[in-house]
């Protein structure tokens, strides 16, 4: 196989394996995700009580009101936008370090961190819009405890028909500033931590050290990157009681 026929294996190989994991993860904790985003975009209700006690009280509410289905409110949205996004992640992160590697040395920290903000920073044309109008398809009703059955898809098409398509890329400095910061902590740390799990006599990584690295480098990343998550959540909500009441990331910190 020539080195232009098999780099080309090797993209599809990464536009596969992106692609599934993104779509089973997302089927299995796209509740937790719902739930984030009511908890960060909902946190009080007119009458300045807290909406929700903890994650899984929002939870048992939802699906108490509306089943299975309020729990999954939005996700076809997310599950139509998750295949490029993840693409796009994964695939520039590993062609800039493929870029910046010099000879046989190992890639140091800056570099990789460098290739991660790179690709944090590429991610943004689908993640932007595809959180937006999660977050916006997330409405209360009433007390603020419940939520609105209702299309995001619907919420698109007013978005663009009010402010055209830029409407779908409002919080994109917020966003932006969550996605490098979390994806500089998250792709130096697995790789670090993945190839501490690699044989010496194979040259090959279990497939559950690589499973584990994963999940202990996503819990840190996403742990440290949480409060620019709720920045970017508080901009992008469409609540009435949070409407032009920010101007701009360091405006919205300073009252969240």
């Amino acid at each position: 196989m020539s080195s232009k026929a098999e780099q080309n294996f090797l993209l599809k190989e990464q536009i596969i394996n992106a692609s599934s994991a993104g779509l089973i993860g997302i089927s299995c904790v796209y509740p937790l995700n719902l739930m984030r985003f009511m908890l960060q975009s909902k946190p009080v209700t007119i009458d300045k009580e807290r909406t929700y006690k903890k994650l899984f009280n929002c939870g048992r509410e939802i699906f108490g009101r509306h089943g299975l289905r309020g729990l999954y409110n939005g996700f076809t949205v997310n599950a139509f936008f998750i295949t490029p996004e993840k693409t796009i992640k994964l695939v520039v992160n590993d062609y800039l370090c493929a870029k910046l590697q010099t000879k046989d040395e190992p890639l140091s920290l800056y570099q990789r961190m460098l290739a991660g903000a790179g690709a944090g920073t590429c991610q943004l044309i689908v993640t932007v819009p595809m959180e937006l109008l999660i977050i916006r398809n997330v409405t209360t009703t009433g007390s603020g405890a419940d939520i609105e059955i209702t299309s995001a898809w619907r919420h698109g098409m007013e978005n663009i028909r009010q402010k055209n398509f830029l409407g779908l890329y409002k919080g994109a400095v917020a966003t932006w500033n969550r996605d490098v910061f979390f994806s500089m902590i998250y792709f130096p740390l697995f790789a670090y931590l993945n190839n501490r799990g690699r044989s010496l006599e194979t040259d090959k990584v279990p497939f559950y050290h690589t499973l584990m690295s994963g999940i202990c480098a996503g819990a840190v990343s996403a742990y440290v990157a949480t409060p620019l998550d709720v920045i970017k959540t508080r901009i992008q909500s469409g609540d009435p009681k949070f409407k032009n009441a920010y101007n701009g990331v360091i405006d919205c910190a300073k009252y969240v």
